[in-house]
């Protein structure tokens, strides 16, 4: 058989396998993280395009950039491991 367009039992079903699973639950005494999006834009795509390089390259380029932008206000993030910034890169080097 093909497709029947008065089935709609498989059309349903097939639709339900194309949506993710849930979340499951954090284990018990584990603190919840809220990762929010940074406001600037720039910052945003600075964030994802380093996330993107330190996905593939691993920690030695993480280290490297570090190193050469000790100084720099827009990798400030990379420093300040409890600011808004810092837990977007995490997540998103994470998601890659």
């Amino acid at each position: 058989g093909g497709f029947s367009g008065n089935n709609n039992n498989n059309n349903n079903s097939a639709m339900q396998q194309t949506v993710a699973p849930p979340a499951p639950d954090p284990a018990p005494g584990v603190p919840e993280i809220v990762v929010a999006y940074p406001e600037d834009t720039r910052d945003m795509m600075l964030i994802d395009n380093l996330a993107r390089y330190v996905a593939e390259d691993g920690c030695v380029f993480e280290r490297a950039v570090m190193d050469r932008e000790r100084d720099s206000d827009s990798f400030s993030f990379l420093f300040d491991v409890n600011c808004p910034e810092h837990q977007y890169y995490r997540w998103r080097v994470f998601s890659l």
